[in-house]
């Protein structure tokens, strides 16, 4: 059921027993006589159509929420005519389906609220049960001032409640609502680096195939100066990882548009990652752990993934002293890895935008745009990517997944 309209019933209901509650106190605690036949078929009447209005399903349309405000407009009505008319303290419940009204429905449907209440309300002007307790002075106006106060806390709480439970739902509406615009920017913005990429990728081949040749040619001429031939050897050996890394990005966007991704535990997955990284890096010392708890869960090996946890893996290398440390978890709702340097640690301005955005400064080479897509890659798999730093501690990065995201993805 819509929350919208379960709170209107719930308020109803809260309604219909502080009624019954006012009229049992006239009846009792002041011998006030009170028509109860009458009263008690509208009230059992409005307790039926409020359980069957519970029990229905679906997303109710502006016309059931309509339907429900011109029922306790009538209700009430009915109620105030066998026990006042206008005399009576309840009819400041008419602003409760007004201002249900204003919150939830378009002005159309207000006016037609707003001016039933106000027919009712003129109607039983001219048109009710005399009731003796409600004239004259002495006692009778006594009770009459108490009906008042009773009439407006019920009044008051009722709209006190609802205004501040819609409103709380507004913010949270808002707040979802920025969010998913925030998540279209981002996505927006992955693509256009996606495109960039692959035309970056696409260029860098050319100067890359001209450089290999150069190289090549310098290190013929200069066979005799030892310095010189080891100095391209290294230039030669550059060049030809980044072949090897675009010509293996060419090939993981083939797989993922293929969607084939091999199934392995976690445990596996991990170590080929850090195996990968390894061979890409052999300069960065790197001290792996793992934690076998549990029989590692079944997950898909993807590729956005793996570059993703090599993108905090790059990051962390870039921040590093002389080694960086890894550990990895995992239980049978989660799995992740978690990686810390044993660098200089970073500010906390740095920290807290850290995977929102791209960093603008240059000075933070290395911690923007890989760990942007890698925050972004993992938050739409349900994960969360976070980062924890000390002053001359290094930092902290943690990568949490869902199993079952990683399940999907190799369905």
């Amino acid at each position: 059921m819509d929350f919208t309209l379960k709170y209107l019933l719930l308020i109803r209901l809260f309604v219909i027993g502080g009624q019954v509650l006012g009229l049992l106190v006239m009846d009792i605690g002041f011998d006030a006589p009170v028509l109860w036949l009458p009263v008690n078929l509208i009230l059992a009447a409005m307790a039926a159509f409020t359980l069957y209005s519970w029990r229905r399903t679906g997303e109710p349309s502006a016309k059931i929420y309509l339907v429900q405000s011109l029922a306790d407009i009538f209700a009430l009505s009915a109620l105030i005519f066998f026990s006042g008319g206008p005399f009576n303290p309840f009819t400041a419940l008419f602003l409760i389906p007004i201002v249900f009204a204003a919150a939830a429905m378009s002005v159309y449907y207000l006016s037609i609220v707003t001016l039933l209440a106000l027919g009712a309300y003129t109607f039983l002007m001219f048109f009710r049960l005399p009731s003796e307790h409600v004239h004259g002075g002495g006692a009778a106006f006594e009770l009459h001032i108490w009906g008042m106060w009773y009439g407006f806390v019920v009044s008051a709480l009722c709209v006190a409640l609802f205004v501040a439970r819609m409103a709380r739902r507004l913010r949270s509406r808002d707040q979802t609502l920025a969010e998913i615009r925030e998540q279209s920017l981002r996505d927006d913005k992955i693509m256009t680096l996606g495109a960039l990429a692959a035309g970056t990728a696409h260029e860098l081949g050319t100067p890359l195939s001209t450089v290999s040749i150069l190289a090549a040619e310098i290190e013929a001429q200069s066979s005799n100066r030892e310095d010189i031939s080891d100095n391209v050897l290294a230039l030669r050996n550059e060049v030809q990882r980044c072949k090897e890394i675009l010509a293996r990005l060419a090939v993981r966007g083939d797989e993922a548009q293929r969607d084939q991704d091999p199934a392995v535990d976690v445990d596996r997955y991990f170590q080929l990652i850090v195996d990968e990284w390894r061979n890409l890096h052999p300069e960065i010392a790197i001290e792996y752990t793992t934690t076998r708890s549990s029989t590692p869960p079944v997950i898909a090996e993807d590729r956005v993934v793996t570059q993703a946890i090599q993108n905090v893996l790059n990051n962390a290398a870039n921040a590093a002293r002389n080694k960086i440390n890894v550990a990895t978890f995992w239980d049978e709702e989660q799995f992740g890895i978690e990686i810390r340097d044993d660098g200089p640690g970073i500010p906390k301005a740095t920290l807290e935008q850290l995977g929102k955005r791209p960093l603008d400064d240059p000075s933070n080479d290395g911690l923007g745009l890989g760990v942007f897509l890698a925050n972004t890659i993992i938050t739409r798999l349900g994960g969360s990517l976070s980062f924890n730093s000390q002053p001359g501690q290094g930092v902290l990065a943690r990568i949490a997944i869902p199993v079952a995201a990683m399940i999907g993805s190799s369905s």
